[in-house]
């Protein structure tokens, strides 16, 4: 190799500055970029947590709108079974009757001689 060809010391070390010069700058741009990632993700965190927080208040008023109307519905069944409890109680008259009936009845099942 002729001696005008050889890269002399200078040039070594422009190089070698230029390597780190890339160097330094690759480092910046991870730095720059794992920050922005740290960002997106702390962002996208409080997101889930927003969703969760809306999606817990949003069960939780179904759950008390579901409680209500099975209460009054319960109340309504209720309702309906002392309503049907006062139609089927027997008046003075029905009470009288129904006692005769079983007194008439009772005397025939044990009537002698029948059997």
């Amino acid at each position: 190799m002729a001696e005008g060809n050889r890269p002399t010391s200078s040039d070594a070390a422009a190089a070698i500055d230029e390597v780190l010069l890339a160097e330094s700058a690759t480092r910046q741009a991870t730095e720059a970029c794992r920050q922005e990632a740290e960002s997106t993700l702390e962002a996208a965190r409080e997101d889930a947590r927003r969703i969760a927080r809306t999606a817990n208040a949003r069960i939780t008023k179904l759950h008390n709108h579901c409680d209500a109307l099975v209460r009054e519905r319960i109340e309504a069944i209720r309702a309906g079974a002392r309503d049907e409890a006062v139609r089927t109680e027997l008046n003075t008259a029905d009470r009288e009757m129904l006692r005769e009936a079983v007194d008439r009845l009772a005397n025939r099942l044990t009537r002698p001689g029948d059997g």
